[in-house]
């Protein structure tokens, strides 16, 4: 890391206690704190350091809302570097719309029969039902350990705070206007990271749509620019329709029921590694994806499951015109599977059951292992 990086990240550890905007934050958060529920088993939150509010707060939001799918209560341990940034984190702000508690580190031990999740090594020998050891550095853990876990991926935070994906009528629908779709950002040069190539091996965002468009003729892509002309004339419905940020926004509120318009979505990769919220999001919506990446999803996805997979430049022409020319029975089979997937694998709460049926007092939570190369 270079040196500016390591200043700056030691700094950051101490900005809380001379900010006003996060001793107010702190403040507030204390304030809005709820007694714990005695009807609910409860879930506490212990962090002590800065790294739980990477990627703006995501770790954090995604580990609470999973607790919450379960029944949990919520406690966080009354830590005021964690407390002050939680309205300045964009995702850790959405959690103060919640229910909370809040416990000194005291008092943990009164909790027997809660469950602890803890970057702390040393509250890991408090002995309560479960406790869940949160691991901050890039490593992936072994297939053999029944105790560790690494932290998979959702949909967006903001996706899940909509009910989008549970308020989607008919995501098995049959009837879809849309054969290929891709909709996000594709701005060069931040979609266009080197690294996507020389460290795992997949196309950039960038470099995906430009070799579809070169393979594609020109009256099978379609680059709307208005919402009204986003779905294609019946004529036109064999196609891959491209709606970049740049040319036609999709609004945030019709993200999901939009995805569910197309029989497929091409999944390019994200910044700088190649999965991505909108991987998630297709999946949910019953949208089949046509992606680089299977492996980073656990279970894999499977090409001609619940998916069209490529590995290079000749496998993703091919599996472009395999989406174009595949039979409605096809779709509709491969749509089932891509659903299933998701519903069996990355709906809310599905997560969190799995670490708890393991039944181990003590387990590892690895959050960056998405981040190593497969």
């Amino acid at each position: 890391m270079p040196l500016r990086k390591v200043i700056e990240h030691k700094l950051r550890a101490f900005r809380s206690y001379i900010l006003p905007s996060h001793l107010k934050a702190a403040a507030k958060v204390r304030s809005l704190a709820k007694p714990i529920p005695a009807t609910k088993p409860l879930c506490i939150f212990d962090f002590t350091s800065i790294n739980i509010d990477n990627v703006a707060g995501r770790y954090l939001y995604h580990l609470v809302t999973e607790f919450e799918s379960l029944g949990y209560a919520i406690a966080y341990v009354d830590h005021f570097r964690f407390l002050a940034t939680m309205e300045a984190k964009k995702y850790k702000r959405l959690l103060l719309q919640r229910d909370y508690s809040l416990i000194p580190t005291s008092s943990i031990t009164k909790y027997k029969d809660a469950v602890l999740i803890t970057d702390s090594q040393e509250n890991l020998k408090l002995n309560l039902k479960c406790s869940i050891r949160v691991v901050y550095d890039k490593l992936r853990p072994s297939s053999s350990d029944n105790t560790a876990f690494a932290l998979p991926f959702f949909v967006h935070p903001m996706v899940h705070e909509s009910h989008q994906v549970e308020n989607l009528a008919k995501p098995t629908s049959d009837n879809r206007e849309m054969a290929i779709f891709f909709a996000g950002n594709a701005k060069a040069p931040k979609y266009d990271s080197p690294d996507l190539q020389q460290i795992y091996s997949v196309f950039s965002r960038v470099k995906a749509l430009s070799i579809a468009k070169a393979h594609l003729t020109s009256h099978k892509i379609r680059t709307p620019d208005s919402l009204e002309q986003l779905l294609p004339a019946s004529g036109q419905r064999q196609t891959l329709t491209i709606a970049t940020t740049e040319t036609l926004p999709i609004p945030f509120q019709q993200w999901i029921e939009t995805l569910a318009k197309a029989d497929f979505y091409f999944a390019c990769p994200g910044v700088g590694m190649p999965l991505c919220h909108n991987l998630i999001e297709s999946l949910a919506a019953g949208t089949i994806p046509i992606l680089q990446y299977p492996q980073y999803l656990d279970p894999p996805l499977e090409h001609g499951i619940n998916c069209l997979t490529f590995n290079d430049e000749a496998s993703l022409q091919q599996a472009l015109d395999e989406a174009l020319s595949m039979s409605q029975q096809q779709v509709q089979l491969l749509r089932k599977n891509a659903l299933s997937y998701y519903r069996s694998q990355l709906a809310p709460g599905l997560f969190a059951k799995r670490m708890l049926d393991a039944k181990q007092p003590e387990l590892s939570l690895y959050l960056n292992a998405y981040r190593i190369p497969r």
